[in-house]
């Protein structure tokens, strides 16, 4: 995943994907702090984009791809596992 010119490794997001698969009642910021530990960038990569750096976009869009599949749903300001149906093991 390239994110404002930032090439996120496969390593980093594997591992962010099992942590946010893994909990529940989390917040975003748990996830953008889970990525700076990792290495992620705090700063800038380009200087045409934010300069915060990419961090807090790909959080979002991690936690969006695992929304849109159905394995997370926010609520009430936390994001929580969506507890798999008895015998769905495609999950």
């Amino acid at each position: 995943m390239t994110v404002e010119g930032y090439d996120l490794p496969e390593a980093i997001e594997s591992a962010v994907l099992a942590e946010i698969r893994r909990r529940s009642g989390f917040k975003a910021s748990e996830i953008v702090g889970l990525l700076r530990r990792s290495g992620v960038p705090t700063n800038s990569v380009r200087p045409e984009f934010h300069p915060a750096g990419p961090a807090d976009r790909i959080a979002d869009r991690l936690l969006q791809r695992e929304r849109r599949a159905g394995r997370i749903r926010f609520e009430r300001g936390l994001w929580h596992r969506v507890p798999e149906a008895p015998g769905d093991a495609a999950r």
